[in-house]
Formats: C-alpha cells, sequence, structure tokens
C-alpha cells in the first residue's frame, strides 16, 4: 500500500447500534489495491481489531479469486455492484460463489431489472432521500434484500432512518464519540473521519 492510498472502515450497526459489520472502501487518488489484496487482509489480520467474527464486509471490491472468499470465518462478503459490475451475470455469478449482493438506491445509472432477484442487500442513501426514506423504503420490502440506510451524518437522519424501519445503518454520525457507546469507537476514529472528509473534497495528497 502507498502513502497516497489507505482503507477506509466505516462501521455498520443494527437497530441497537450494535456493531453487525464494516463498509469498506480503498481511497486514494487512483487506488492500486484490488479484491485479492482486501480478501488477503480479512483472511491474514495481522490487527486483531480486523477480525470479523460473524459480522458483515459491504465492499465494492470483487473477492480475487472468488472461491477464496469462503476463508472468511462466519462472515457475509458483500460486493456492492455499479457500473460496468451491475450486470446479471456478474450477480449470479457472485452468488454461485456463496457471496451476497448489494445495490445503491437511488443509483447513478440504470440497474437491469435481473438483478435485483440476486440482491442479499439494498443501501439507500438516507441524506439523499430525505423525508421520502420511509416511502423508497416500503416501495422496496417485496424484495428480499436487507436494507442498509447509509449516509447518516445527523441525528435527524438517523431518526428518519430508524422511522423507515430499516434492518442496518451507517455514517460519520455514528463515528461521533458523544452519540455512540464505547464498542465501536477506537483511538484511531477520528484520524480516519477526517482522511474520509479530505478524500470527499479531494484535497491534496500532501
Amino acid at each position: 500500500m502507498s502513502a497516497q492510498e489507505f482503507l477506509a472502515r466505516e462501521p455498520i450497526l443494527d437497530h441497537r447500534q450494535e456493531l453487525v459489520g464494516y463498509d469498506l472502501r480503498w481511497v486514494g487518488p487512483a487506488p492500486a489495491l484490488n479484491g485479492a489484496d482486501l480478501l488477503n487482509l480479512l483472511i491474514n489480520p495481522q490487527d486483531k481489531s480486523w477480525r470479523l467474527g460473524s459480522r458483515i464486509v459491504v465492499t465494492d471490491q470483487v473477492p480475487a479469486p472468488l472461491e477464496a472468499a469462503a476463508q472468511i470465518p462466519k462472515a457475509a462478503y458483500v460486493v456492492e455492484l455499479e457500473g460496468a459490475m451491475a450486470t446479471p451475470e456478474t450477480a449470479q455469478a457472485l452468488r454461485n460463489a456463496g457471496l451476497a449482493c448489494c445495490i445503491r438506491t437511488p443509483s447513478p445509472a440504470p440497474i437491469p431489472h435481473e438483478i435485483y432477484s440476486n440482491l442479499g442487500y439494498l443501501s439507500l442513501d438516507v441524506n439523499r432521500l430525505g423525508p421520502t426514506v420511509k416511502k423508497v423504503s416500503d416501495s422496496l420490502r417485496k424484495l428480499p434484500a436487507r436494507q442498509i440506510g447509509r449516509n447518516i451524518a445527523s441525528a435527524e437522519s438517523f431518526t428518519a432512518a430508524k422511522d423507515a424501519r430499516l434492518d442496518l445503518y451507517q455514517g460519520y454520525w455514528f463515528l461521533n464519540p458523544s452519540t455512540q457507546t464505547g464498542a465501536i469507537i477506537g483511538p484511531a476514529y477520528a484520524n480516519l473521519v477526517t482522511l474520509m472528509r479530505l478524500a470527499q473534497s479531494n484535497a491534496s495528497v500532501q
């Protein structure tokens, strides 16, 4: 891993605000690391904080090789499909390998209808959907996918997500020690939040 890129880890919680998984993304100007690197990190963690146990991992990286993902003990590896990856063939291949698929709502591009039957998760942008999040969530209940409310940045958006009765929750708000239990807050989280915000604002590498 070069000095220009790092792995951002955002907690995913259930309705009791207990940690159930992580959203993992390589962050940097042009990240060269891939699904093989991420899978190796999860299978051979050098730090005990990376031991997943029964937690899920949501990422945009396809593990390489696909079959090796079975080595992650008791964890669900969830691949978020978008762009060129969002095809029925990719979704079926991932499902055949025992992995779950996820798509974002709203999506920046049209999603083939055939993908929905292979979904394990739906990721709803709570901040962007605003007061319509419950309506959108209800319209998607016919799908067998669990719903993750992402981009929760305030108490108000968390309340909206809870009122919509989403299954799981994630966002910067959960990285605030003043609002959460110590179970998910580590000494490195403040630096992580700062780096994530810098990356989102296209700050210089220096």
